[in-house]
Protein backbone atom coordinates (compact mmCIF):
# COMPACT_ATOMS: atom_id res chain seq x y z
CA UNK A 1 0.00 0.00 0.00
CA UNK A 2 3.11 2.13 0.35
CA UNK A 3 3.41 2.27 -3.31
CA UNK A 4 0.42 2.73 -4.23
CA UNK A 5 0.08 5.47 -2.15
CA UNK A 6 2.83 7.12 -3.48
CA UNK A 7 1.58 6.77 -7.11
CA UNK A 8 -1.45 8.47 -5.62
CA UNK A 9 0.47 11.55 -5.04
CA UNK A 10 3.43 11.40 -7.77
CA UNK A 11 3.06 12.55 -11.20
CA UNK A 12 2.40 10.52 -13.76
CA UNK A 13 4.10 9.00 -15.92
CA UNK A 14 6.53 7.34 -12.77
CA UNK A 15 9.46 5.57 -13.16
CA UNK A 16 9.87 2.31 -10.73
CA UNK A 17 13.56 1.42 -10.73
CA UNK A 18 13.93 -1.17 -7.55
CA UNK A 19 13.18 -5.06 -8.68
CA UNK A 20 11.39 -5.26 -5.01
CA UNK A 21 8.94 -1.88 -6.01
CA UNK A 22 8.51 -3.53 -9.82
CA UNK A 23 7.31 -6.89 -7.96
CA UNK A 24 5.33 -4.57 -5.88
CA UNK A 25 3.76 -3.09 -8.98
CA UNK A 26 3.10 -6.15 -10.69
CA UNK A 27 0.41 -6.77 -7.78
CA UNK A 28 -0.83 -3.52 -8.08
CA UNK A 29 -1.43 -4.08 -12.12
CA UNK A 30 -2.60 -7.38 -11.51
CA UNK A 31 -5.49 -6.43 -9.02
CA UNK A 32 -6.62 -3.13 -11.41
CA UNK A 33 -4.64 0.20 -9.20
CA UNK A 34 -2.79 0.72 -11.91
CA UNK A 35 -1.76 0.78 -15.25
CA UNK A 36 1.93 0.07 -16.05
CA UNK A 37 4.23 -1.29 -18.61
CA UNK A 38 6.43 -3.68 -16.63
CA UNK A 39 9.82 -4.81 -18.55
CA UNK A 40 10.56 -8.67 -18.83
CA UNK A 41 12.86 -10.00 -16.20
CA UNK A 42 16.34 -11.08 -17.42
CA UNK A 43 17.42 -14.32 -15.73
CA UNK A 44 21.26 -14.99 -15.80
CA UNK A 45 23.02 -17.93 -13.84
CA UNK A 46 23.37 -16.35 -10.67
CA UNK A 47 20.70 -14.34 -10.10
CA UNK A 48 17.71 -12.17 -12.20
CA UNK A 49 16.97 -8.55 -12.86
CA UNK A 50 14.56 -6.44 -15.05
CA UNK A 51 15.85 -5.37 -18.30
CA UNK A 52 14.93 -1.24 -17.96
CA UNK A 53 12.68 0.27 -15.42
CA UNK A 54 8.84 -0.31 -15.42
CA UNK A 55 6.69 2.64 -15.75
CA UNK A 56 3.45 3.72 -13.99
CA UNK A 57 1.18 5.07 -16.47
CA UNK A 58 -2.40 5.73 -14.26
CA UNK A 59 -3.31 5.13 -10.81
CA UNK A 60 -7.07 3.46 -11.76
CA UNK A 61 -10.39 4.89 -10.29
CA UNK A 62 -10.49 1.40 -7.97
CA UNK A 63 -6.82 2.63 -6.70
CA UNK A 64 -7.24 5.88 -5.89
CA UNK A 65 -10.60 4.14 -4.02
CA UNK A 66 -8.08 1.93 -2.09
CA UNK A 67 -5.96 4.69 -1.47
CA UNK A 68 -8.78 6.42 0.18
CA UNK A 69 -9.84 3.12 2.01
CA UNK A 70 -6.58 3.22 3.68
CA UNK A 71 -6.23 6.11 4.56
CA UNK A 72 -9.44 6.14 6.51
CA UNK A 73 -8.34 3.48 8.85
CA UNK A 74 -5.18 4.99 9.91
Amino acid sequence: MKLLAALCESRLPSTVLEPDDIEKLMVLKATGFVEAEIPPMLMDEESYGYTEPAVVVKVTDRGFAACQMHAQKR
